[in-house]
């Protein structure tokens, strides 16, 4: 907590000053932000050791306090209005340090005491976790840099070993020709080039693969086990509710072609449903809403037409 500074400046109503002569010449030692450039700079002093601050640093330095504290992240909470409201109570605490009377500031350091004291295990588990992530994260940066630098170099020594290839390859098909072997020089450029491609792409595949594969990226959530002990399910979790119709009892669906085939004993002895038949109904009324044949259907290729030659059977009579 800090308190204006008692110096004040000649003028009525001036806002106080750190240098008595010239208040323009006052600068934070913090952030070294002077009253020339912002007129409306108020200064602090710090009652631990009496340095004077802007009011920008004093909130800076209290977001520190309080961040230091209140130091958990997403991936602490179930929900995110869970996370949105432990945000808000930090905002709250903190807006009340910073700009908050008398009796709100003292309110807000006894509660950061508070739970500065029935949370420190946790508090120093997320210091740890937060450095290792960090720790992490620049190895990960490293790891990224030294890629890179290792593909400029490949680059730089493909790009000569593709000059050195190109000169030999001319001279082999220079002598090709010489020799007057023009297939032969062809084949031998096709043979080389194909070799040629198939390096680079094994080379390039190695340099993303030495990327040090140990690394994760920081943020992501951890996947939750299926639970092994939920019944046995034949369509894998697959729900085949109707999406476009619904239909909460079949019963209440009153036709006469089908109320002979409700009450006749001899239809339901084997096993007819009224219910399955509506189901499947319904079913094949709505099962063609989804599907836009104009949207799927392929370009049409012309085939080559096929002629056939039908043998022609000729016949001649028999004068004898």
């Amino acid at each position: 907590m800090s308190r204006k500074a008692s110096a004040s400046a000649g003028r009525p109503g001036a806002l106080p000053s750190i240098s008595g002569d010239n208040p323009a010449e006052d600068i934070c030692p913090v952030c070294k932000t002077s009253r020339y450039l912002n007129r409306d700079l108020e200064f602090l002093i710090n009652p631990d050791c009496y340095h004077p601050m802007c009011t920008n640093c004093r909130e800076c330095d209290i977001r520190k306090r309080v961040a230091a504290v209140f130091n958990k992240v997403e991936d602490d909470f179930e929900t995110v209005d869970d996370y949105n409201n432990y945000l808000e109570r930090v905002e709250d605490l903190t807006d009340a340090l910073v700009n908050g009377p008398e009796d709100k500031r003292m309110a807000g350091e006894k509660e950061l005491m508070e739970w500065e004291a029935s949370n420190k295990a946790e508090i120093e588990a997320n210091k740890k976790r937060r450095g290792e992530a960090d720790e992490l994260s620049k190895k990960r940066m490293q790891a990224e840099e030294q890629a890179a630098k290792a593909r400029r170099l490949e680059a730089v020594r493909e790009a000569q070993q593709e000059r050195t290839r190109d000169a030999k390859l001319k001279e082999e098909m220079l002598n090709g020709l010489a020799r007057g072997e023009a297939g032969h020089a062809a084949e031998t450029m096709n043979r080389i080039m194909l070799k040629r491609r198939g390096q680079g792409k094994q080379q390039q595949q190695a340099l993303y693969d030495g990327a040090n594969p140990n690394l994760s990226i920081r943020g992501l959530k951890e996947k939750r086990r299926a639970d092994d002990n939920l019944p046995y399910d034949p369509f894998g979790g697959l729900d085949l509710t109707p999406s476009r119709y619904e239909i909460t009892d079949y019963g209440n669906y009153h036709s006469e072609w089908l109320e002979n085939a409700r009450s006749n004993t001899e239809y339901r002895v084997g096993g007819y449903a009224v219910e399955e038949y509506l189901s499947r109904v319904m079913f094949e009324a709505f099962s063609g809403m989804g599907v836009f044949i104009e949207d799927e259907k392929e370009q049409a290729r012309p085939t080559p037409e096929i002629k056939l030659e039908v043998p022609v059977k000729m016949e001649v009579d028999d004068v004898f």
